[in-house]
């Protein structure tokens, strides 16, 4: 997850306007969104712009919400963990 779909739905912009606006398919902002492919620089200062965002404020977009998704992978990974740590202590 690197945040590009979470500000682009913020910004109330469906996938296809996006696309549409700068001149690639759906399937290409997909891939973005989804880190299957990187945004090259064009298409990224693009994308800022579409979005009205300047790149020092999407960069820390971006890292703020990858923190916070890894963040809630380690604290569901804690909780699995402890859960399962209770059911072998009662196994016993």
């Amino acid at each position: 997850m690197n945040g590009l779909k979470f500000i682009r739905t913020r910004c109330n912009i469906s996938l296809s306007e996006l696309a549409e606006a700068l001149g690639v398919s759906r399937q290409q902002v997909s891939a973005w969104e989804n880190g299957v492919k990187p945004i090259a620089k064009k298409d990224k200062n693009n994308y800022q712009y579409i979005l009205g965002l300047i790149q020092s404020i999407l960069v820390k977009l971006q890292k703020l919400i990858k923190n916070f998704f890894y963040q809630k992978d380690c604290i569901e990974d804690k909780i699995a963990l402890r859960k399962c740590i209770l059911l072998q202590s009662k196994e016993k």
